[in-house]
């Protein structure tokens, strides 16, 4: 598994997305849409860091 590997052909479902945005939107603005629209490690990063800024 990889950052580029996509969450739901990995197994992911809309279940264990929720479970990720919890833990995510602990530190971070994330939320389930993301996760949709934002399948890989990668993307999810990249969409997360320019609010880091």
């Amino acid at each position: 598994m990889g950052v580029d590997d996509n969450f739901f052909e990995l197994g992911g479902n809309s279940l264990k997305a929720v479970q990720v945005v919890s833990c995510l939107s602990q530190t971070f603005e994330v939320d389930i849409h993301d996760v949709f629209q934002f399948q890989t490690i990668a993307a999810l990063a990249q969409k997360i860091s320019p609010k880091m800024t």
